[in-house]
């Protein structure tokens, strides 16, 4: 029987991207979560990407849990059922202030529903960065305008959303809707973007995990109680995380 048998995961830098690489993924990651749902675990995603991307990724590997996307702002349970959570309203008013500020010459918007999302054109290959300086060019802007507005950077994107949502708040919302204990969650990251989901499991004693390289997210994840660093790092710590779910 699974310690943990609710697994979440991220998805850019954590089921995608390897050690040396942002895209693709290892090979041994579909057998391994194969292993873990053969073994009664549900396999779900969190992150801050959009339905159709997401639903992609849920389908190629198979996986039998939750969707939690666009940070948070809605949820889709393993029978289909659609949950929504404060969208951002000013969406229109804030694409007109980022063509003002000639972001759209800079950046692409990802299709989202709920949130905007910022890609530089060149991602997954573009250097953060320059993600960085664009983000503290339009930051004072957007929220000296929008004061109910949050805007947040990682390394992949820039994202502009309603500041009651996160990934926390969504896998709450979750747990309570299924009847489930955040003790028996786990869930995978690498961003700083994941850490309101570690800090909702992490501080019940679920497992977080960490593919990352960042030093000081490292230092806050083992603030927690159960935790676990790959040594590897990005879908290849991935494997190494479930590997050793499976094996406890």
């Amino acid at each position: 029987m699974l310690r943990y048998n609710n697994l979440l995961l991220d998805i850019d830098g954590t089921i995608v991207g390897t050690n040396n690489s942002p895209i693709g993924h290892n090979p041994k990651l579909a057998s391994i979560l194969i292993q873990y749902m053969q073994k009664k675990g549900k396999v779900g995603l969190v992150t801050g990407r959009s339905s159709v991307y997401s639903s992609a990724v849920y389908e190629i590997f198979g996986l039998n849990g939750p969707r939690i996307i666009e940070r948070g702002t809605e949820i889709i349970t393993p029978k289909g059922k659609r949950i929504f959570l404060n969208e951002l309203q000013q969406k229109s008013e804030i694409r007109l202030l980022l063509k003002k500020l000639k972001i759209y010459k800079k950046m692409v918007e990802e299709p989202k529903r709920f949130i905007i999302t910022l890609l530089l054109p060149e991602f997954p290959y573009h250097n953060p960065k320059k993600l960085e300086e664009i983000y503290e060019k339009i930051f004072p802007e957007i929220k000296d305008k929008f004061l109910d507005v949050e805007i947040t950077y990682t390394s992949h994107s820039i994202d502009i959303f309603n500041p009651n949502t996160d990934k926390g708040r969504a896998i709450k919302r979750y747990a309570k809707e299924m009847n489930l204990s955040l003790e028996d969650f786990a869930i995978v990251g690498d961003s700083i973007g994941d850490f309101p989901g570690f800090k909702v499991i992490g501080e019940v004693g679920g497992l977080v995990g960490y593919v990352g390289f960042d030093e000081d997210i490292i230092k806050k994840v083992k603030q927690f109680k159960n935790y676990y660093i790959s040594i590897e790092k990005r879908s290849s710590g991935l494997v190494e995380i479930v590997n050793s779910l499976i094996s406890e």
